[in-house]
């Protein structure tokens, strides 16, 4: 993961990412979308989709069970709940 780490960070040093970048420290969540699913749910997000990259899911595939990786991109597209109790 340090890898990775590293990598984001020098990514996000640079323009177009800098100025979004610019003093953020983290949080890094590496998490399931199942996990993650939930979690936004539970904070009050009305309408979750959680994805790995297609890609990801083709290789992951045609591996041997259990892997170990490093890294496991995680897309999620969400909307925030409108209206009473939002």
């Amino acid at each position: 993961m340090s890898r990775i780490h590293a990598a984001a960070q020098a990514a996000g040093a640079e323009a177009p990412f800098a100025e979004h970048f610019a003093g953020w420290r983290g949080p890094w969540n590496f998490s399931s979308p199942a996990r993650a699913r939930r979690e936004l749910e539970q904070a009050g997000v009305a309408e979750v989709e959680a994805l790995r990259e297609p890609f990801t899911s083709a290789v992951l595939a045609r591996l041997p069970n259990p892997l170990a990786i490093d890294y496991v991109r995680l897309n999620l597209h969400t909307r925030r709940a409108c209206g009473p109790g939002a």
